[in-house]
């Protein structure tokens, strides 16, 4: 392969020109293969996602597998450098990793809150997720115990919230016809709804807290994140009318944490 031919651009589409012109794949393409794959982190699927074999000879991603491990012992010259070159016009994988400190997850929570959009729907149908980042990886960064995660990751995800509008949290009407009621007690109902949303949304007091105090629909400063939980473990035995009911109301605006 010349070098010309390893600059061919993306969208180069090879054309068989003589079904003779095969030839052996040596030890040092299949290292090459090999090589390119673990540069990039893309495998064979990966790196002809979006192509359909009948756009390129009817190249697949089960016969570059059977290339690289030695099943298949010959390739045609044009198949076998158009994969070549495709995969050294890939950029290499980012292995920079992040520590997982509490700022960053308390960073993507509250962006949660912010926007309402858990991690389930932001990623949810998007073709320009980084490779091997999931649901399940992001769920795991912030309300799990790993400790880093891929930097590339995180900003993608971050840019993704940036990129969401507020959430919109109606106000709670109240009925001009009944008092006001300054504070209330709070009962072992009003406890468990409380806790019941929190578990259901993932989001943790402070958090809520962070985009209560943001909010432009809030006229009050809210509780503080102690406050609130004094509230759940029955520290506290009253609270503000307002600030409880508006406390539940964003909690229960929230989506479900992805589990």
């Amino acid at each position: 392969m010349t070098d010309d031919d390893a600059s061919k651009p993306d969208c180069y589409m090879p054309v068989l020109r003589d079904t003779q012109d095969y030839i052996p794949i040596t030890d040092e393409i299949r290292a090459t293969l090999r090589i390119e794959a673990k540069r990039t982190g893309l495998g064979a699927a990966a790196l002809l996602r979006g192509k359909r074999p009948s756009e390129i000879n009817g190249v697949n991603s089960g016969m570059v597998q059977t290339w690289m491990s030695g099943a298949v012992k010959t390739a045609h010259r044009d198949n076998l450098d158009y994969i070549i070159a495709r995969w050294q016009s890939m950029p290499d994988k980012e292995d920079v990793w992040t520590p997982l400190t509490e700022e960053v997850r308390m960073n993507i929570r509250t962006e949660i809150v912010r926007t309402g959009m858990g991690i389930k729907r932001i990623l949810h149908d998007r073709d320009d997720v980084p490779q091997g980042l999931k649901e399940s990886t992001l769920t795991s960064a912030v309300y799990g115990k790993v400790k880093k995660i891929r930097r590339h990751y995180i900003e993608y995800a971050l840019l993704l919230w940036a990129e969401t509008p507020d959430a919109v949290i109606a106000p709670i009407p109240l009925e001009p016809e009944k008092p006001i009621i300054k504070r209330i007690v709070l009962t072992d109902d009003m406890r468990s709804a409380l806790l019941a949303e929190r578990e259901r949304s993932g989001v943790m007091e402070k958090a809520l807290v962070n985009w209560l105090a943001a909010s432009p629909v809030t006229d009050f400063r809210p509780p503080s994140s102690s406050v609130i939980n004094h509230w759940i473990i029955g520290h506290a035995k009253t609270a503000r009318r307002d600030h409880f009911d508006m406390v539940l109301a964003a909690w229960r605006a929230l989506p479900d944490a992805v589990s």
